[in-house]
């Protein structure tokens, strides 16, 4: 009988041995996994964010008003600019009919498109560049193959009308962009907070989370100028003086051990221009 308990008493010590790994090793894989969640919804954020922003020049350039500023909105909980979609290179113009031809390496120009064209004034100096802001009016194929045949002939080429006050001012070679403006902020969705995307026709598209609450700063803007002043820029002349974009996103995963983990990340974009 002796011997029987003590082995009953081992092998319960035993159990409660193994019970208690399995528990710990249970919480440390609750734990590693809700902290790699976490931690890969808010690379996630940042590098979307991140990537949109390098392509931004909040400088307004020659003209404030000549569609030099990217940057149209910066809050502290969002912020929205002009986003680059596609990309033409003139190489021939018609200046009585307004129409400019492009080698389109990518994705197609469309009717009511929003286009930057890059206007030189005078070749030898650069301080009366600026970039004109205008809706394409009418897209065609271009008639002209032999004025856009040679460097980039393997492109399609398109002509661009409707152009008449933009033409003067460009030649062969210029860049002409279209643009969507778009807000990226945070966005109640279902019953989480994410980080979403504002589209130009005013749908919202979901893209990364859960985050934290606007309340708890689950996404976060600061701006600085090139000084490193920080900067309220609810004006176009103060957007312009924007230089470095402080990113900061809070994402949590429900699976913690006491309620949700939280991880935090920061990242600093230098937009172009400044």
């Amino acid at each position: 009988m002796v011997e029987l308990i003590v082995v009953v008493v081992i092998s319960t010590i035993a159990l409660i041995a193994v019970y208690q790994t399995l528990i710990t090793q249970e919480r440390t894989y609750r734990y590693q996994s809700a902290a790699i969640d976490a931690q890969g919804t808010s690379r996630m954020a940042l590098q979307v964010l991140a990537t949109e922003l390098r392509e931004v020049s909040a400088s307004a350039g020659a003209d404030i008003n000549m569609g030099g500023i990217d940057l149209l909105v910066a809050s502290r909980d969002s912020v929205g600019f002009r986003a680059f979609r596609k990309v033409g290179i003139v190489c021939d113009f018609d200046r009585v009919l307004g129409s400019l031809d492009v080698w389109v390496p990518g994705e197609a120009f469309a009717p009511r498109d929003n286009i930057l064209v890059f206007q030189e004034a005078d070749s030898i100096t650069d301080d009366d560049d600026s970039w004109a802001s205008r809706v394409l009016a009418s897209v065609s194929a271009s008639p002209n193959e032999d004025a856009c045949a040679g460097e980039w002939s393997d492109y399609d080429v398109q002509r661009l009308g409707g152009l008449i006050t933009v033409t003067p001012l460009v030649e062969r070679g210029a860049l002409v962009r279209s643009f969507e403006p778009i807000t990226y902020g945070i966005y109640e969705y279902g019953d989480d907070w994410v980080m979403g995307r504002r589209n130009s026709d005013g749908t919202i598209e979901p893209l990364v989370g859960p985050l934290l609450p606007p309340t708890a700063g689950g996404l976060r803007f600061r701006y600085f100028d090139v000084n490193g002043g920080v900067l309220t820029p609810t004006t176009a002349a103060a957007r312009a003086q924007v230089a470095r974009v402080e990113i900061t996103v809070r994402a949590l995963s429900p699976g913690g051990l006491d309620g949700p983990y939280v991880d935090s990340l920061s990242t600093n974009v230098y937009l172009r221009g400044n």
